[in-house]
């Protein structure tokens, strides 16, 4: 593996990172976190998730710029917060449980 890339969005900052897998597990190569705009992203399913589309675009650019991503995939992550909103939102539980 020549090195797994890794975005994570929180409401106040983004970090950029890549690993790679050695005999020892995964070892970090290079790493960049950067604060956000206050505001710039919102954790909704109802309202638009980036207010500003680029000053968001201007920071990603930049987030990549210092930590020195050139190509390929990158595996994005969001905050447990995000997902947790998504499951509670319902009315009643229906059907047995398991």
């Amino acid at each position: 593996m020549l090195g797994a890339w890794g975005l994570e969005l929180e409401k106040d900052r983004m970090g950029l990172c890549q690993v790679r897998r050695t005999s020892r597990g995964l070892k970090l190569k290079r790493g960049v976190s950067v604060p956000l705009p206050a505001g710039l992203l919102t954790p909704s399913f109802t309202e638009p998730n980036v207010v500003d589309e680029q000053e968001f675009s201007a920071q990603l650019k930049s987030l990549v710029e210092k930590a020195g991503w050139k190509r390929g995939g990158v595996v994005m992550t969001l905050p447990d917060l995000t997902c947790r909103i998504g499951y509670q939102d319902f009315e009643e539980v229906k059907g047995k449980a398991a």
